[in-house]
């Protein structure tokens, strides 16, 4: 079976990604609202601000990538994957 990620088996860096690298390479990380394609008792949770707590404790993002869309209306809600790394485990730039 194909995975949108098949291809994640290496694809993170050896330092933090700044939130600026992170919006170029995964737009849809950012989303803080639904497409409007879903219903309103649809509620997101905007992946930005459970990536922000978990920096807060400690995990840094090191890798970002965001699935493909057939419909570019799409774009900025599609799946994505962060890979996180313990701060205590490499150095970490200040972003």
């Amino acid at each position: 079976m194909n995975s949108v990620y098949a291809s994640t088996a290496r694809f993170d860096s050896a330092r933090a990604l700044s939130e600026d690298e992170m919006r170029r390479s995964a737009p849809s990380i950012f989303a803080v609202s639904a497409h409007e394609s879903r219903s309103e008792r649809f509620q997101p949770i905007p992946t930005i601000e459970v990536l922000r707590a978990l920096t807060d404790e400690g995990f840094m993002p090191v890798g970002v990538k965001q699935g493909r869309t057939r419909d570019a209306s799409k774009k900025d809600f599609t799946k994505h994957l962060i890979r996180l790394r313990a701060s205590t485990t490499m150095q970490v730039l200040c972003w």
